[in-house]
């Protein structure tokens, strides 16, 4: 009697492990095996290949393939389960005989008793739960970096306003993420991010302090979404508690932060940690293909550069009378005091600057330029304009300017200009879209430049994208360049940069970064001056 099942033993073409974790990947093909050969199959499935504990034994599937070789004088592979047979049916004919001859042998099966031999109904059985086990990576039922495999990652949420809420509803929306817990300075924002991500009471934390309570809490990432000014020590608890990390940019407002958060990134990645930070384009499909066209050298020499983000006056919150403290009201209106928000070069400009650092593969060696408080006097101690010029090595120059103030020419954009071709590239806009595209010199005959790059397809979502690659890497799922992600360190140096170009224009000076990254001046909070 013969019968057609689902054989996945004999396919099983390799194995991966994983920190000492097994993780077997099989491909299922159709065979017809007579009975008695099901029942030594599954056998040998049962108490081998199946065997999620412990590593698969190849012993019993070695001999009798070398013996075949032998037999045969094929010659032996590296690995024997790798080994290429012309046709199923030969496969099916080779095997058979060698498990007839090794029928010969003492077995483990020959000393079973009666009872337990597998009957025909019990073969279908097995075949079918092979069939789908293997659908699936099988991977022991303990944790991939330190989350429960094919589980929910599940999240803390750390200063729930509007950048924090958009953020965390990206997280949500990969359906590999919850929002479990939250905190924030403020009960209404509290109370918001409370009810949309549907987070019991008991796990609902306000106050300063109530990161503490988030971070020390059963999650397995949080989110730190809190004004700039709080992220170094809320990043150096997350790494402490060995938490996986999704950090919005920037990552410090001074030096000191940026040392604390360089080496709290580092443990990180000691303890295999995913860290991830807001600055979108390094996920974007544009700038990731530009980037690779640049490395190739499709500008040839680089010359120069130019980054922006150019636009008016932002929003007011709550008036110093409406407010219980002087804290308060500079916390609930934390964009315009430099101990919270870093200054907009820090905390909007750093995307531009961080591009042509990403896309140079450099950093800059000094900075100087200039800046004030032209237009905006009503409140903070922030400037609403800056111009500055950063060199790199081989004395290339990239001129910066961010402005906040109503009725500028709006730009948000990074340009490389080289001897050979021109990138240009942007991502604003409420469509969350970004644009890249690499220019060609234009001919004297020519009317248009020949283009040699573009996207500007509508796919290109870097802020959805980012939040997928944070779930992948913390799952072990990522892919390429996203597989164990770490951002830190280009994290911290662009903060820095930032950090740089606005002292170089606080000061009216030419600061080295060498000189600036060995300072150790801390921004504290101070009350606001007066208007004028």
């Amino acid at each position: 009697m013969r019968f057609a099942a689902l054989y996945p033993i004999y396919t099983l073409n390799r194995e991966i492990t994983h920190k000492g974790r097994l993780i077997i990947i099989s491909r299922i093909e159709v065979v017809n095996f007579p009975v008695f050969v099901w029942r030594r199959l599954l056998s040998f499935a049962k108490a081998r290949a199946f065997d999620y504990n412990s590593r698969v034994v190849k012993r019993d599937v070695n001999n009798v393939i070398h013996r075949q070789n032998k037999r045969r004088n094929f010659a032996r592979s590296n690995d024997p389960l790798n080994e290429i047979v012309r046709s199923p049916a030969l496969r099916r004919k080779r095997f058979c005989s060698a498990l007839r001859r090794d029928s010969r042998q003492p077995t483990e099966e020959k000393t079973m008793k009666k009872k337990e031999l597998v009957s025909r109904r019990t073969v279908l059985k097995g075949a079918a739960a092979a069939t789908a086990a293997s659908t699936f990576t099988i991977v022991n039922a303990k944790s991939v970096r330190g989350t429960a495999a094919n589980s929910m990652v599940e999240i803390g949420f750390i200063g729930c306003g509007g950048q924090g809420t958009r953020d965390a509803t990206n997280l949500e929306a990969t359906g590999k993420a919850k929002i479990v817990a939250v905190a924030d300075y403020f009960q209404d924002q509290l109370d918001k991010a409370k009810a949309k991500f549907k987070v019991d009471d008991a796990r609902a934390h306000v106050g300063i302090d109530a990161y503490k309570e988030v971070i020390g809490s059963k999650v397995d990432a949080v989110l730190l979404v809190t004004p700039p000014g709080f992220r170094p020590e809320h990043f150096k608890a997350a790494a402490t508690a060995k938490k996986h990390i999704y950090a919005e940019k920037p990552l410090a407002v001074d030096v000191p932060g940026c040392h604390t958060v360089m080496e709290a990134g580092d443990k990180c990645k000691a303890n295999n940690q995913t860290v991830i930070i807001g600055l979108q384009r390094h996920y974007s499909k544009a700038y990731r293909g530009a980037k690779k066209l640049i490395d190739e050298g499709a500008l040839g020499t680089i010359v120069m550069a130019h980054s922006a983000w150019d636009q008016g006056d932002l929003w007011r919150r709550e008036k110093r009378s409406e407010m219980k403290s002087e804290l308060d009201w500079q916390i609930r209106n934390w964009y315009y005091f430099t101990w919270l928000c870093g200054d907009h070069i820090v905390e909007q400009n750093i995307h531009n600057m961080d591009v042509i650092s990403w896309m140079l593969n450099a950093r800059p060696i000094k900075a100087y330029g200039s800046g004030g408080r032209l237009w905006r006097k009503d409140i903070g101690h922030i400037y609403d304009h800056f111009n500055l010029v950063y060199e790199y090595p081989n004395q290339v120059l990239l001129n910066n300017t961010c402005v906040q103030i109503n009725g500028v020419r709006g730009d948000v954009s990074e340009t490389i200009r080289g001897d050979k071709a021109t990138f240009t590239s942007t991502l604003a806009g409420k469509d969350g879209l970004s644009r890249a595209r690499i220019e060609g010199i234009r001919g004297r005959r020519d009317t248009e430049n020949p283009l040699i790059y573009k996207y500007d397809d509508n796919d290109d979502k870097p802020y959805e994208q980012e939040a997928l690659a944070f779930v992948n890497s913390v799952l072990g799922q990522g892919e390429g360049e996203d597989k164990y992600r770490n951002d830190t360190k280009f994290g911290v140096e662009s903060t820095f940069m930032a950090i740089l170009g606005r002292e170089a224009a606080y000061r009216r000076e030419c600061i080295t970064w060498d000189e600036l990254w060995n300072s150790n001046k801390k921004l504290a909070f101070k009350p606001e001056p007066k208007a004028g």
